[in-house]
């Protein structure tokens, strides 16, 4: 049987997407998702259960073109795809950045594009749809 960890994350785009293109012509859109664990304290407000938990992903191709309008700062999306904990070093700083590969992405609620034409409620966008997609070729 093979093993596949995933993980769904319900938050708000970090900031605006940002479209590019790989060198061999491919279209990338890269983000973020912030998520912070709420809950209700004694005097029934919300409040902060928790540190805000950001994780990075990217549609690829077809998907990166049509959803770069409606991916603003602030979007509630779902994404739901594999977790991967990268771990870095610079300057003598050590660091590690969750990042959701193979990732399919829905927006939760209409929000209007940057040509302020309606989104589509929950379309799913099957990003890295492309076999032999590698996360290295992210140019972020």
């Amino acid at each position: 049987m093979r093993q596949q960890a995933l993980i769904e994350i319900d938050g708000y785009l970090s900031k605006d997407g940002e479209l590019r293109h790989t060198r061999d012509g491919r279209a990338v859109l890269g983000m973020s998702v912030a998520y912070t664990r709420r809950k209700r304290n004694q005097s029934g407000d919300w409040e902060d259960a928790g540190p805000t938990l950001w994780a990075r992903f990217a549609l690829w191709d077809e998907a990166a073109q049509k959803f770069a309008d409606r991916m603003l700062k602030g979007t509630p999306v779902h994404v739901k795809g594999i977790p991967e904990l990268r771990v870095w070093e610079k300057d003598g700083r050590h660091g590690a950045n969750l990042e959701i590969l193979f990732a399919q992405v829905s927006i939760v609620a209409d929000v209007p594009c940057r040509e302020q034409q309606p989104a589509s409620q929950g379309e799913p966008a099957d990003a890295w749809a492309t076999p032999g997609t590698s996360w290295d070729e992210t140019p972020f």
